[in-house]
Protein backbone atom coordinates (compact mmCIF):
# COMPACT_ATOMS: atom_id res chain seq x y z
CA UNK A 1 0.00 0.00 0.00
CA UNK A 2 1.41 3.66 -1.03
CA UNK A 3 2.31 5.78 1.83
CA UNK A 4 0.18 8.63 0.35
CA UNK A 5 -3.03 6.57 0.27
CA UNK A 6 -2.34 5.08 3.63
CA UNK A 7 -2.22 8.75 4.87
CA UNK A 8 -4.94 9.97 3.21
CA UNK A 9 -7.15 6.96 4.97
CA UNK A 10 -5.79 7.60 7.94
CA UNK A 11 -6.96 11.65 7.68
CA UNK A 12 -9.94 10.70 6.41
CA UNK A 13 -10.72 8.51 9.06
CA UNK A 14 -9.60 10.64 11.84
CA UNK A 15 -11.64 13.76 9.90
CA UNK A 16 -15.02 11.43 10.50
CA UNK A 17 -14.28 10.34 14.12
CA UNK A 18 -13.83 14.39 14.71
CA UNK A 19 -16.73 15.54 13.40
CA UNK A 20 -19.00 12.89 15.38
CA UNK A 21 -16.96 13.82 18.85
CA UNK A 22 -17.40 17.09 18.02
CA UNK A 23 -20.71 16.93 17.80
CA UNK A 24 -20.96 15.07 21.05
CA UNK A 25 -18.87 17.46 22.66
CA UNK A 26 -20.85 20.52 22.14
CA UNK A 27 -23.97 18.96 22.00
CA UNK A 28 -23.77 17.33 25.33
CA UNK A 29 -21.10 19.44 27.23
CA UNK A 30 -19.13 16.33 27.67
CA UNK A 31 -15.47 16.48 28.76
CA UNK A 32 -15.15 12.64 29.05
CA UNK A 33 -16.17 11.24 25.12
CA UNK A 34 -15.56 14.06 22.73
CA UNK A 35 -13.47 15.06 19.42
CA UNK A 36 -10.38 12.76 20.31
CA UNK A 37 -11.78 9.79 21.62
CA UNK A 38 -14.01 9.22 18.72
CA UNK A 39 -10.81 10.55 16.51
CA UNK A 40 -8.51 7.48 17.85
CA UNK A 41 -11.79 5.18 17.76
CA UNK A 42 -11.99 5.76 14.12
CA UNK A 43 -8.41 5.65 13.11
CA UNK A 44 -7.95 2.57 15.14
CA UNK A 45 -10.52 1.23 13.13
CA UNK A 46 -8.77 2.20 9.66
CA UNK A 47 -5.90 0.72 11.00
CA UNK A 48 -7.29 -2.66 11.77
CA UNK A 49 -9.10 -2.46 8.66
CA UNK A 50 -6.01 -1.65 6.54
CA UNK A 51 -4.01 -4.31 8.53
CA UNK A 52 -6.52 -7.09 7.34
CA UNK A 53 -6.34 -6.75 4.18
CA UNK A 54 -5.01 -8.90 1.65
CA UNK A 55 -2.24 -7.22 0.54
CA UNK A 56 -0.98 -6.57 4.04
CA UNK A 57 -1.85 -9.44 7.16
CA UNK A 58 -4.82 -10.83 4.71
CA UNK A 59 -6.52 -11.53 8.67
CA UNK A 60 -10.02 -10.23 9.12
CA UNK A 61 -10.01 -11.34 12.49
CA UNK A 62 -7.99 -8.29 13.62
CA UNK A 63 -11.22 -6.35 12.59
CA UNK A 64 -13.63 -8.98 14.38
CA UNK A 65 -11.59 -8.46 17.31
CA UNK A 66 -11.23 -4.72 17.10
CA UNK A 67 -15.14 -4.01 17.24
CA UNK A 68 -15.40 -6.61 19.80
CA UNK A 69 -13.48 -4.93 22.10
CA UNK A 70 -14.38 -1.36 20.95
CA UNK A 71 -17.79 -2.70 22.02
CA UNK A 72 -16.86 -4.09 25.38
CA UNK A 73 -15.20 -1.38 26.51
CA UNK A 74 -17.49 0.84 24.89
CA UNK A 75 -20.59 -0.73 27.19
CA UNK A 76 -18.85 -1.21 30.58
CA UNK A 77 -17.88 2.59 30.26
CA UNK A 78 -21.14 3.38 30.07
CA UNK A 79 -22.69 1.09 32.58
CA UNK A 80 -19.62 2.76 34.74
CA UNK A 81 -20.00 5.96 33.93
CA UNK A 82 -23.83 6.15 34.33
CA UNK A 83 -23.45 5.83 37.85
CA UNK A 84 -20.30 7.94 38.74
CA UNK A 85 -20.85 10.57 36.01
CA UNK A 86 -24.82 10.11 34.91
CA UNK A 87 -23.81 11.71 31.28
CA UNK A 88 -22.59 9.39 29.49
CA UNK A 89 -25.87 8.44 27.03
CA UNK A 90 -26.46 4.86 25.19
CA UNK A 91 -26.52 7.48 22.33
CA UNK A 92 -23.46 8.29 22.81
CA UNK A 93 -22.05 4.33 23.19
CA UNK A 94 -23.69 3.58 20.18
CA UNK A 95 -22.02 6.53 18.12
CA UNK A 96 -18.44 5.33 19.45
CA UNK A 97 -18.95 1.98 18.21
CA UNK A 98 -20.54 3.41 14.77
CA UNK A 99 -17.27 5.55 14.45
CA UNK A 100 -15.16 2.25 14.53
CA UNK A 101 -16.71 0.55 12.14
CA UNK A 102 -16.82 3.74 9.70
CA UNK A 103 -13.44 4.20 10.13
CA UNK A 104 -12.85 0.39 8.71
CA UNK A 105 -14.99 1.28 6.09
CA UNK A 106 -12.58 3.83 5.38
CA UNK A 107 -9.92 1.51 4.87
CA UNK A 108 -11.68 -0.45 1.90
CA UNK A 109 -11.96 2.06 0.48
CA UNK A 110 -15.93 3.33 1.10
CA UNK A 111 -15.34 6.76 1.03
CA UNK A 112 -19.26 7.68 -0.66
CA UNK A 113 -20.82 5.59 2.11
CA UNK A 114 -18.81 6.47 4.85
CA UNK A 115 -19.46 10.34 4.36
CA UNK A 116 -23.19 9.81 3.31
CA UNK A 117 -23.58 7.64 6.83
CA UNK A 118 -21.18 10.35 8.69
CA UNK A 119 -23.24 13.39 7.57
CA UNK A 120 -26.54 11.32 8.63
CA UNK A 121 -25.54 10.00 12.09
CA UNK A 122 -24.16 13.49 12.80
CA UNK A 123 -27.21 15.14 12.23
CA UNK A 124 -29.31 12.72 13.72
CA UNK A 125 -27.31 13.39 16.76
CA UNK A 126 -26.94 17.28 16.69
CA UNK A 127 -31.39 17.20 15.84
CA UNK A 128 -31.84 15.53 18.83
CA UNK A 129 -34.59 17.99 20.08
CA UNK A 130 -36.17 18.54 17.30
CA UNK A 131 -36.32 14.92 16.42
CA UNK A 132 -38.00 14.70 19.91
CA UNK A 133 -40.71 17.42 19.51
CA UNK A 134 -41.23 16.00 15.59
CA UNK A 135 -42.23 12.56 17.19
CA UNK A 136 -44.52 14.45 20.09
CA UNK A 137 -46.44 16.58 17.31
CA UNK A 138 -47.05 13.45 14.81
CA UNK A 139 -50.64 12.48 16.35
CA UNK A 140 -51.79 8.52 16.49
CA UNK A 141 -53.26 8.87 13.10
CA UNK A 142 -50.93 9.98 11.64
CA UNK A 143 -48.46 6.98 12.87
CA UNK A 144 -50.49 4.77 11.94
CA UNK A 145 -50.79 6.29 8.47
CA UNK A 146 -47.54 6.22 7.82
CA UNK A 147 -47.43 2.46 9.30
CA UNK A 148 -50.44 1.23 7.06
CA UNK A 149 -49.16 2.76 3.92
CA UNK A 150 -45.85 0.83 4.81
CA UNK A 151 -47.16 -2.60 5.26
CA UNK A 152 -49.16 -2.04 2.29
CA UNK A 153 -46.56 -1.44 0.35
CA UNK A 154 -44.51 -4.56 1.53
CA UNK A 155 -47.70 -6.64 0.64
CA UNK A 156 -48.91 -5.79 -2.53
CA UNK A 157 -45.86 -4.79 -4.37
CA UNK A 158 -44.73 -8.79 -4.85
CA UNK A 159 -48.42 -9.70 -5.94
CA UNK A 160 -48.84 -6.71 -8.62
CA UNK A 161 -48.06 -8.83 -12.36
CA UNK A 162 -45.09 -7.61 -14.32
CA UNK A 163 -46.33 -7.52 -17.46
CA UNK A 164 -48.85 -4.59 -18.41
CA UNK A 165 -52.24 -5.34 -19.14
CA UNK A 166 -53.89 -4.55 -22.44
CA UNK A 167 -57.15 -2.42 -22.52
CA UNK A 168 -57.62 -1.96 -26.41
CA UNK A 169 -54.46 -0.13 -27.79
CA UNK A 170 -53.72 1.30 -24.21
CA UNK A 171 -51.15 -0.75 -22.37
CA UNK A 172 -51.23 -0.20 -18.47
CA UNK A 173 -47.98 -1.33 -16.34
CA UNK A 174 -49.57 -1.60 -13.06
CA UNK A 175 -46.04 -2.40 -11.28
CA UNK A 176 -45.25 1.51 -12.91
CA UNK A 177 -48.39 2.72 -11.45
CA UNK A 178 -47.70 0.81 -7.98
CA UNK A 179 -43.69 2.14 -7.81
CA UNK A 180 -45.32 6.10 -8.73
CA UNK A 181 -47.43 5.78 -5.76
CA UNK A 182 -45.18 4.86 -3.43
CA UNK A 183 -42.54 7.32 -4.83
CA UNK A 184 -44.99 10.29 -4.39
CA UNK A 185 -45.72 8.82 -0.89
CA UNK A 186 -41.88 9.24 -0.15
CA UNK A 187 -41.93 12.67 -1.55
CA UNK A 188 -44.80 13.58 0.66
CA UNK A 189 -43.14 11.75 3.97
CA UNK A 190 -40.61 14.20 3.06
CA UNK A 191 -42.20 16.91 2.75
CA UNK A 192 -44.35 16.20 6.12
CA UNK A 193 -41.70 15.32 8.26
CA UNK A 194 -39.84 18.45 6.79
CA UNK A 195 -42.51 20.65 7.73
CA UNK A 196 -43.29 19.52 11.15
CA UNK A 197 -39.52 19.25 12.13
CA UNK A 198 -39.67 23.08 11.81
CA UNK A 199 -41.12 24.52 14.82
CA UNK A 200 -44.27 26.40 14.36
CA UNK A 201 -42.38 29.47 14.92
CA UNK A 202 -39.89 29.15 11.55
CA UNK A 203 -41.35 31.15 8.33
CA UNK A 204 -44.47 29.97 7.32
CA UNK A 205 -42.47 30.67 3.75
CA UNK A 206 -40.12 27.11 3.97
CA UNK A 207 -43.19 25.85 5.73
CA UNK A 208 -45.13 26.16 2.46
CA UNK A 209 -42.19 24.95 0.42
CA UNK A 210 -42.21 21.92 2.08
CA UNK A 211 -45.84 21.50 2.24
CA UNK A 212 -45.72 21.78 -0.87
CA UNK A 213 -44.46 18.07 -1.38
CA UNK A 214 -46.93 16.76 0.01
CA UNK A 215 -49.93 18.81 -1.58
CA UNK A 216 -49.99 21.79 -3.41
CA UNK A 217 -53.28 22.43 -3.19
CA UNK A 218 -53.66 21.33 0.19
CA UNK A 219 -51.33 24.49 1.56
CA UNK A 220 -53.20 26.48 -0.72
CA UNK A 221 -56.64 25.84 0.96
CA UNK A 222 -54.72 25.81 4.24
CA UNK A 223 -53.33 29.41 3.90
CA UNK A 224 -56.46 30.56 2.52
CA UNK A 225 -58.36 29.27 5.79
CA UNK A 226 -55.38 31.50 7.61
CA UNK A 227 -56.39 34.19 5.74
CA UNK A 228 -60.13 34.10 6.70
CA UNK A 229 -59.03 34.19 10.52
CA UNK A 230 -57.09 37.25 9.72
CA UNK A 231 -56.75 39.71 7.13
CA UNK A 232 -54.19 41.21 8.03
CA UNK A 233 -51.74 38.15 7.25
CA UNK A 234 -52.59 38.41 3.46
CA UNK A 235 -48.92 39.69 2.46
CA UNK A 236 -47.53 36.33 4.52
CA UNK A 237 -50.57 34.20 2.97
CA UNK A 238 -49.19 35.37 -0.89
CA UNK A 239 -45.60 34.47 -0.07
CA UNK A 240 -46.87 30.86 0.84
CA UNK A 241 -48.65 30.46 -2.07
CA UNK A 242 -46.00 31.24 -4.53
CA UNK A 243 -43.30 29.35 -2.30
CA UNK A 244 -45.65 26.41 -2.63
CA UNK A 245 -45.86 27.00 -6.16
CA UNK A 246 -42.18 26.32 -6.53
CA UNK A 247 -41.95 22.97 -4.97
CA UNK A 248 -44.67 21.91 -7.95
CA UNK A 249 -42.04 22.68 -10.56
CA UNK A 250 -39.70 20.61 -9.03
CA UNK A 251 -41.54 17.96 -7.81
CA UNK A 252 -43.19 17.83 -11.77
CA UNK A 253 -39.41 17.57 -12.65
CA UNK A 254 -38.54 14.79 -10.61
CA UNK A 255 -41.56 12.70 -11.29
CA UNK A 256 -40.85 12.69 -14.83
CA UNK A 257 -37.26 12.30 -14.49
CA UNK A 258 -37.73 8.88 -12.49
CA UNK A 259 -38.81 7.08 -15.49
CA UNK A 260 -37.17 9.01 -18.37
CA UNK A 261 -34.04 10.37 -16.64
CA UNK A 262 -33.00 11.75 -20.20
CA UNK A 263 -35.97 14.90 -19.40
CA UNK A 264 -34.16 16.12 -16.59
CA UNK A 265 -31.47 17.40 -19.30
CA UNK A 266 -34.76 20.01 -20.77
CA UNK A 267 -37.04 19.75 -17.44
CA UNK A 268 -34.37 20.08 -15.04
CA UNK A 269 -33.11 23.68 -15.75
CA UNK A 270 -36.45 25.33 -16.60
CA UNK A 271 -37.56 23.85 -13.18
CA UNK A 272 -34.88 25.03 -11.28
CA UNK A 273 -34.75 28.57 -11.75
CA UNK A 274 -38.26 29.12 -12.10
CA UNK A 275 -38.39 27.83 -8.51
CA UNK A 276 -35.74 30.13 -7.80
CA UNK A 277 -37.17 33.11 -9.18
CA UNK A 278 -40.57 32.18 -6.60
CA UNK A 279 -38.20 31.68 -4.15
CA UNK A 280 -36.10 34.66 -4.15
CA UNK A 281 -40.13 36.85 -4.97
CA UNK A 282 -40.87 35.06 -1.55
CA UNK A 283 -38.34 35.37 0.61
CA UNK A 284 -38.17 39.32 -0.32
CA UNK A 285 -41.51 40.33 0.48
CA UNK A 286 -42.47 41.92 3.55
CA UNK A 287 -44.74 39.54 4.65
CA UNK A 288 -45.03 41.01 9.03
CA UNK A 289 -46.63 38.60 12.18
CA UNK A 290 -46.59 34.52 10.95
CA UNK A 291 -49.64 32.67 11.85
CA UNK A 292 -49.19 29.41 12.56
CA UNK A 293 -49.38 26.63 9.47
CA UNK A 294 -49.53 22.65 9.92
CA UNK A 295 -49.03 20.25 6.89
CA UNK A 296 -51.58 17.50 7.99
CA UNK A 297 -50.10 13.75 7.13
CA UNK A 298 -50.38 12.91 3.20
CA UNK A 299 -50.45 8.97 4.09
CA UNK A 300 -53.25 6.27 4.81
CA UNK A 301 -54.35 3.43 2.85
CA UNK A 302 -57.33 5.27 2.12
CA UNK A 303 -55.09 8.32 0.56
CA UNK A 304 -52.99 5.98 -1.63
CA UNK A 305 -56.44 4.20 -3.06
CA UNK A 306 -57.15 7.54 -4.02
CA UNK A 307 -54.25 8.52 -5.54
CA UNK A 308 -53.78 5.14 -7.03
CA UNK A 309 -57.60 5.64 -8.73
CA UNK A 310 -56.47 8.81 -10.07
CA UNK A 311 -53.59 7.88 -11.70
CA UNK A 312 -55.70 4.64 -13.04
CA UNK A 313 -58.43 7.08 -14.91
CA UNK A 314 -55.88 9.67 -15.93
CA UNK A 315 -54.02 7.06 -17.54
CA UNK A 316 -56.51 5.34 -19.17
CA UNK A 317 -58.40 9.19 -20.31
CA UNK A 318 -54.68 10.26 -21.30
CA UNK A 319 -53.97 6.63 -22.92
CA UNK A 320 -57.64 6.73 -24.72
CA UNK A 321 -57.56 10.53 -25.96
CA UNK A 322 -53.52 9.44 -27.39
CA UNK A 323 -54.35 6.31 -28.55
CA UNK A 324 -57.56 7.50 -30.73
CA UNK A 325 -57.55 11.15 -31.07
CA UNK A 326 -55.77 13.71 -32.63
CA UNK A 327 -51.97 14.27 -31.10
CA UNK A 328 -53.19 17.65 -29.88
CA UNK A 329 -56.05 16.53 -27.54
CA UNK A 330 -53.59 14.96 -25.72
CA UNK A 331 -51.59 18.26 -24.86
CA UNK A 332 -55.13 20.07 -24.35
CA UNK A 333 -56.28 16.61 -21.95
CA UNK A 334 -52.59 17.30 -20.07
CA UNK A 335 -53.09 20.56 -18.80
CA UNK A 336 -56.67 20.05 -17.78
CA UNK A 337 -55.05 17.43 -16.26
CA UNK A 338 -52.86 19.69 -14.34
CA UNK A 339 -55.52 21.77 -13.03
CA UNK A 340 -57.76 18.04 -11.31
CA UNK A 341 -53.91 16.40 -10.09
CA UNK A 342 -50.61 17.61 -11.78
CA UNK A 343 -48.59 14.53 -9.41
CA UNK A 344 -51.15 12.06 -10.87
CA UNK A 345 -51.04 13.51 -14.22
CA UNK A 346 -47.39 13.91 -14.35
CA UNK A 347 -47.75 9.97 -13.04
CA UNK A 348 -49.72 8.97 -16.27
CA UNK A 349 -47.91 10.56 -18.42
CA UNK A 350 -44.42 8.89 -17.33
CA UNK A 351 -46.16 5.58 -17.44
CA UNK A 352 -47.51 5.72 -20.85
CA UNK A 353 -43.54 7.31 -21.88
CA UNK A 354 -42.02 4.20 -20.28
CA UNK A 355 -44.35 1.91 -21.92
CA UNK A 356 -43.65 3.40 -25.06
CA UNK A 357 -47.23 4.52 -26.21
CA UNK A 358 -45.66 8.21 -26.05
CA UNK A 359 -42.16 9.84 -27.09
CA UNK A 360 -39.85 11.57 -24.35
CA UNK A 361 -40.56 14.86 -26.12
CA UNK A 362 -44.30 14.59 -26.41
CA UNK A 363 -44.15 13.27 -22.33
CA UNK A 364 -41.79 16.93 -21.83
CA UNK A 365 -44.34 18.91 -23.67
CA UNK A 366 -47.57 17.11 -21.85
CA UNK A 367 -45.51 17.80 -18.31
CA UNK A 368 -44.90 21.48 -18.68
CA UNK A 369 -48.32 21.83 -19.46
CA UNK A 370 -49.50 20.18 -16.80
CA UNK A 371 -47.14 22.05 -14.31
CA UNK A 372 -48.40 25.06 -16.39
CA UNK A 373 -52.02 24.57 -15.77
CA UNK A 374 -51.25 23.65 -11.72
CA UNK A 375 -49.43 26.86 -11.44
CA UNK A 376 -51.41 29.50 -13.17
CA UNK A 377 -55.00 27.73 -13.25
CA UNK A 378 -55.77 25.51 -10.08
CA UNK A 379 -54.46 28.15 -7.46
CA UNK A 380 -57.73 30.38 -8.79
CA UNK A 381 -60.10 27.36 -9.04
CA UNK A 382 -59.00 26.36 -5.20
CA UNK A 383 -59.46 30.39 -4.11
CA UNK A 384 -62.84 30.53 -6.02
CA UNK A 385 -64.24 27.58 -4.52
CA UNK A 386 -63.29 28.73 -1.04
CA UNK A 387 -64.73 32.07 -1.40
CA UNK A 388 -61.68 34.21 -1.13
CA UNK A 389 -59.40 35.37 -4.51
CA UNK A 390 -58.24 38.19 -2.91
CA UNK A 391 -54.71 36.18 -2.22
CA UNK A 392 -54.28 34.50 -5.55
CA UNK A 393 -55.18 37.66 -7.02
CA UNK A 394 -52.36 39.45 -5.26
CA UNK A 395 -50.13 36.64 -6.34
CA UNK A 396 -51.40 36.29 -9.77
CA UNK A 397 -48.68 38.13 -11.88
CA UNK A 398 -45.93 36.52 -10.01
CA UNK A 399 -47.13 33.08 -10.62
CA UNK A 400 -47.95 33.99 -14.54
CA UNK A 401 -44.28 35.41 -14.45
CA UNK A 402 -42.72 32.32 -13.11
CA UNK A 403 -44.82 30.22 -15.13
CA UNK A 404 -43.98 31.97 -18.53
CA UNK A 405 -40.34 31.63 -17.67
CA UNK A 406 -40.21 27.74 -16.94
CA UNK A 407 -42.25 27.93 -20.67
CA UNK A 408 -39.59 30.42 -22.47
CA UNK A 409 -36.55 28.36 -20.15
CA UNK A 410 -38.21 24.92 -21.72
CA UNK A 411 -38.44 26.33 -25.16
CA UNK A 412 -34.54 26.91 -24.67
CA UNK A 413 -33.41 23.87 -23.67
CA UNK A 414 -35.10 21.74 -26.29
CA UNK A 415 -34.29 24.09 -28.70
CA UNK A 416 -30.56 23.85 -27.48
CA UNK A 417 -29.71 20.02 -26.63
CA UNK A 418 -32.87 18.59 -29.44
Amino acid sequence: MELISFAQSIIFSLAIGALMGTERQHSKKQEIIGLRTFSLISVLGCLLGIFSRPDFLDSPWLVITGFLTISALTIIFYRRSQKKYEEIGLTTAIAMILAFVLGTFVAFGRITEVVFVTITVTFVLFAKERLHALIRNITHKELLDILEITALVGILYPLIPKEPLTLGKILIDLQSIWFLIVLISIVHLIGFIGSRFLSEKKSVEAISFLGGLVSTKAVFANLIRLYRKDRKTIKLISSGFIMSASTALLRGAVLIGIFIPASLVFLGPPAVISSILFAGIALTRKTGKKPIIKVKSPFGVEKAAILAIKIGVLLLFLGAIKAYLPSGSFYIASFLGGVFSAAATVASIATLAKTGQIMMKEAIYATGLTIGAQLAIAPFIISFWLGETKPVKKIMPYLLLGTAVFGVTLAGTLMLFS
